[in-house]
């Protein structure tokens, strides 16, 4: 009904520009378009998008937190990540998070294949959000305005762009610039990374790289990197391999709210960074260990979080 709808209102919609110049709770976001051409363009011939408009309110408060003097390609990349390819109204955000594809694809702050993504899901209220980098969350204000090629929502907080991993290597005592290995994986683009987040994980490989040469550190780093793959949440099945940059493959176990890395439990999905994706787990994977999680018992461990408001803790990142 709703794809009904939209298509009789399309006759009837404004363009894009349009749009945003008629709404004062956007003349914010107008006016930085207004600024760049590259964004004029973008927008004037924008079809099967969804907008993720930051209200002006949103930019009031983002705007002390930034450096001064922003320039124009940092706009520009910032608008573009709020411009998702598909149009998406407010309806179908679910509990199944959705990694759309953003226009964002400036490799001075992505190297995702197809352009950076953001998650479209609905946050534990059951209310329809936004998660971007470092589990930033942003809601809805004022839900599916109709333009002629897609739709607008005006948003509460400004998406952060997710930036650059850094990881494991700043509890591994060693320089990543020594082994390339390293720098690959931080650097590659479209990867998934398998972060252990736990102190007890972080102090247990503390004590032991104290004794690891820089090649057998970067080959237990590269065992937790999966090149080429945008392994989101939703696409980790049961049974599944995914080979590693290490050369090596994981396993992935499914048993019911739980999914598995090898032994090591996923504790939180979908941590986007400039090039793939980052899931904290409980501990180390070792490539001379591949053994996989006990046989579930009635009292499970309790089920990974998927979103949240909370940045991932100084275990981690």
């Amino acid at each position: 009904l709703f794809c009904l709808l939209l298509f009789i209102s399309r006759v009837r919609s404004q363009a894009l520009l349009s749009v945003l110049q008629n709404h004062f709770e956007l003349s914010t976001f107008n006016s930085y378009v207004n600024g760049s051409q590259k964004l004029t363009n973008l927008l004037s011939s924008a079809d099967n998008v969804t907008l993720l408009a930051p209200s002006n309110a949103a930019f009031e408060a983002w705007l002390p937190k930034q450096a001064p003097n922003l320039t124009e390609d940092q706009i520009e990349a910032l608008l573009t990540y709020h411009l998702v390819h598909g149009v998406f109204p407010s309806v179908t955000f679910s509990d199944q998070p959705q990694f759309s594809k953003t226009f964002l694809n400036n490799i001075t702050y992505t190297n995702v294949t197809g352009g950076q993504r953001a998650e479209l899901s609905t946050g534990s209220s059951g209310n329809p959000e936004i998660v971007s980098g470092n589990k930033s969350v942003s809601g809805i204000l004022t839900t599916d305005i109709l333009f002629t090629g897609g739709l607008i929502q005006i948003i509460d907080t400004v998406l952060t762009i997710p930036l650059n991993f850094v990881i494991l290597i700043t509890q591994a005592n060693f320089n990543p610039n020594a082994t390339p290995l390293v720098s690959n994986a931080i650097d590659a683009p479209s990867n998934t990374i398998f972060a252990p987040n736990t102190q007890a994980a972080v102090d247990s490989f503390t004590s032991i790289s104290a004794t690891m040469s820089q090649e057998q550190l970067a080959e237990i780093f590269n065992y937790h990197t999966v090149p080429g793959f945008l392994g989101y949440s939703t696409q980790l099945k049961h049974g599944m391999q995914l080979r590693t940059l290490q050369g090596t493959n994981l396993t992935i176990t499914v048993q019911g709210n739980n999914t598995f890395v090898n032994g090591a439990r996923i504790m939180t999905y979908d941590y986007l960074v400039c090039n793939g994706v980052v899931h904290m787990i409980d501990s180390f994977l070792n490539p001379s260990n591949t053994t996989g999680p006990p046989p579930p018992t009635e009292a499970q461990t309790p089920p990974a979080t998927t979103s949240s408001s909370t940045p991932a803790s100084k275990a981690g990142i």
